[in-house]
């Protein structure tokens, strides 16, 4: 007699939604730790962010057939760099099983049906993914995201704009994204922030998002908590998720992609002060957290 074979599903619960450098892979790491939850082998699918119009994982865009995926890997380095890191970690875990999804992900063709089958496995596990980029999506492409999408649940991880600003800089500098901007120049810097930065950046991911899916199925992190109360972010989460808090390992994971590199210089700090008081203000009127205390610091950093 054999035993009844495990239910599956494709279902996705939750969706992380930005921003990118507020600890999303902090995050992932505890959802991967917590035993009712799953997430796929790669943290970041790029599935709704897909389009050339973006600045992430174009390349699924352009594969139309399986052979288009494996020309992508023979001719693009930053496809290949990511597939060795996929399978050496797949590999190095004895997880055979992310084999065959790797295999889905670098070479099927992107369609509903290959981005839901890429979220098949046991139904006793709430699934989701944590595309940071996805905080790019207007109304329109959210109400798409729900279409396919209905029932998930929605995090945002928030961070002081005027560090989450400062990192994203040194990210991109490090991966040679500033070819024109000189971070050691507080010069170079501020002008560079006056020609790219959108104040109301964080205001629009959380309303775009709410606007779709409502405000009840809107979660805000912080990366406050993350470096000062992990334990209380990850009870939040739990709670929203509907999970037991308790089966997230005490404090969370250690801190993962800490920022390296120079330090903010003051003029830097007053020009991003500047550039986010009247966003800061606002999301303190509006929402509870610690905007409070990154409005202190933004009029603190105007007197420097």
């Amino acid at each position: 007699m054999t035993g009844r074979r495990p239910s599956t599903t494709q279902r996705v619960d939750f969706l992380c939604a930005g921003m990118g450098r507020s600890a999303t892979t902090w995050l992932a790491s505890a959802l991967r730790a917590h035993p009712a939850t799953w997430l796929p082998p790669r943290k970041e699918l790029h599935y709704f962010t897909r389009s050339p119009s973006f600045q992430s994982a174009s390349y699924l865009s352009r594969r139309s057939s399986r052979w288009d995926g494996v020309r992508e890997i023979a001719r693009s380095k930053e496809v290949r760099t990511r597939l060795r890191r996929d399978l050496r970690s797949a590999i190095g875990h004895l997880r055979i099983r992310d084999l065959a999804w790797l295999g889905r992900y670098y070479i099927g063709v992107p369609d509903d049906t290959w981005y839901l089958k890429l979220f098949e496995r046991d139904a006793a596990y709430i699934g989701g993914e944590l595309t940071p980029s996805y905080s790019q999506l207007g109304v329109a492409e959210v109400r798409d995201v729900q279409l396919l999408c209905p029932q998930a649940k929605i995090l945002v991880m928030l961070r002081d704009p005027i560090d989450w600003t400062w990192s994203h800089l040194k990210h991109r500098s490090r991966n040679g994204w500033l070819e024109r901007t000189d971070l050691s120049s507080p010069e170079s810097v501020v002008e560079h922030l006056q020609h790219s930065i959108s104040p109301r950046h964080y205001i629009d991911v959380i309303d775009t998002w709410s606007s779709v899916y409502g405000n009840r199925s809107l979660w805000l992190g912080f990366f406050d908590d993350v470096v000062d109360d992990p334990n209380r972010l990850l009870t939040s989460l739990a709670e929203f998720l509907g999970i037991d808090a308790r089966e997230f390992p005490d404090g969370g994971p250690p801190p993962i992609n800490a920022a390296s590199g120079p330090s903010m210089p003051r003029e830097v700090e007053r020009e991003l002060a500047r550039l986010y008081l009247p966003v800061v203000a606002e999301l303190a009127e509006r929402f509870d957290g610690p905007f409070e205390k990154w409005l202190t610091r933004a009029e603190g950093a105007l007197t420097l």
